[in-house]
């Protein structure tokens, strides 16, 4: 990276923080102390004001906003962009209200012929969630469900909410919204029976905030989590075949856990209820194909499993 190039992330990195260490720019930017010491003097001398505190807890201090260069996009970095707008069709997303009207906005930032290149560029990649009847990408529409932008907007102001969904009252904590097999779903503890729970963002008919008085302090959450927690009770190793499998089709919650850095080993680890539905796991186990081991199960789930292949080699 060019030095100019690094001034300018740099100021943006300072300035996105607010108060930051000489080592956390050594980290970031791959820089010896001395070079992170003579950006910091050019970042100063450039006119943005730091304020330097010396001690244990010392570090420097920016003044937000403050004579920032204008934000300017090379021509493989609005390429970039639009890419990723194409491979996000069909995701349902939130806040994505109008696809047509983003792309005419960035399309009119740019000149003709890179304008002639991104329709090159629309016709030419193809991604997994392209429609086949509509693959023009300012024809296609794909809308969330209408509830999970207010779950998104109330969630931003507090996690313990109090919901309607399933013709049931709950009072829970969010833990993450997931979007898994084209749907997407509430990851949840419910704080009135210690429980995970996983919702489907379509079943929810209502959702607000728990009122101050109601909310469960953090020692408490935190208590809550260890006495849900279960440990495992099956553990399967994937490798790339498995993995492909997996990413076609997963039962919530089953997360994959990737086990090198190439991401062709990885693991599921979670504890299956004597009660689930075993030829539902089964079935996804068979799914997945000889590329997928299983480490550890249950003994009533590899009761089921040998019945199935007896039942199937008597056909």
């Amino acid at each position: 990276m060019k030095k100019n190039e690094r001034l300018n992330l740099m100021m943006r990195y300072i300035n996105n923080r607010g108060f930051f260490k000489l080592n956390e720019l050594q980290q970031e930017f791959h820089i010896s102390r001395a070079t992170a010491l003579r950006d910091v003097a050019d970042i100063e001398a450039m006119g943005l004001p730091l304020e330097a505190t010396v001690g244990r807890g010392g570090g420097y201090a920016v003044m937000p906003n403050t004579l920032l260069p204008t934000i300017r996009f090379t021509h493989n970095q609005v390429k970039a962009l639009f890419i990723a707008f194409m491979a996000s069709r069909n995701q349902q997303l939130p806040y994505l209200k109008n696809r047509q009207d983003i792309v005419e906005k960035l399309l009119g930032l740019i000149s003709p012929v890179q304008q002639e290149q991104l329709l090159l560029l629309d016709n030419l990649l193809v991604f997994e969630g392209t429609n086949p009847l509509k693959p023009a990408l300012l024809e296609l529409t794909d809308q969330p469900q209408p509830q999970l932008e207010k779950l998104l907007t109330v969630s931003l102001s507090t996690r313990q909410l109090k919901i309607r969904a399933n013709g049931k009252k709950y009072k829970i904590y969010l833990k993450h919204l997931e979007r898994a097999n084209g749907k997407w779903y509430l990851d949840c503890l419910d704080l009135k029976q210690p429980q995970r729970l996983i919702i489907a963002v379509a079943a929810i008919k209502a959702a607000v905030p728990l009122q101050p008085s109601e909310q469960v302090k953090t020692t408490t959450l935190a208590a809550l989590f260890s006495k849900t927690a279960l440990n495992p009770n099956l553990i399967l190793q994937l490798d790339a075949r498995a993995i492909a499998q997996y990413k076609k089709f997963h039962p919530l919650p089953y997360k994959l856990t990737y086990v090198d850095p190439f991401q062709a080993r990885a693991q599921i680890s979670e504890h299956v209820a004597p009660e689930g539905d075993k030829e539902l796991l089964i079935n996804w186990i068979l799914f997945l194909g000889p590329g997928c081991h299983v480490e550890l199960w249950p003994k009533s789930l590899a009761q089921a499993y040998k019945a199935r292949l007896k039942n199937e080699l008597k056909r």
